[in-house]
């Protein structure tokens, strides 16, 4: 939980979530900041993100914009048959055997489900 102080002045509760992940051949941090009504909402809101990120039947990847993997769940494992510490760190397309403009896809400022 942290307070964000905007550039009007006014604060905003937040949840910060940072996680480690590779960037550019080294390690770095990815922060997401959610804004916040109560603490409740933001512990249960946390874990029931993990959860449903973790154990959700579909497979769920993130990765950068230059297609570097930063997040393999447990249903991407089983789909492609590769574990997560195999597939972090690499690029989709050697992981998938697939091309994306990931580029493109990350313009649209949205999560996307492909095909």
């Amino acid at each position: 939980m942290s307070v964000l102080l905007r550039c009007d002045g006014t604060t905003l509760d937040i949840e910060a979530t940072t996680v480690a992940t590779p960037w550019e051949g080294r390690p770095a941090h990815q922060t997401v900041l959610r804004a916040v009504t109560t603490p409740i909402v933001l512990h249960s809101n946390t874990i029931n993100h993990e959860l449903h990120v973790r154990h959700a039947p579909e497979a769920i990847i993130t990765a950068t914009v230059d297609g570097l993997i930063t997040g393999w769940n447990i249903a991407a494992e089983r789909l492609f048959g590769r574990s997560v510490a195999d597939s972090l760190g690499q690029l989709i397309r050697d992981a998938l055997g697939v091309e994306l403009d990931v580029v493109a896809i990350a313009a649209e400022g949205r999560a996307r489900d492909l095909t």
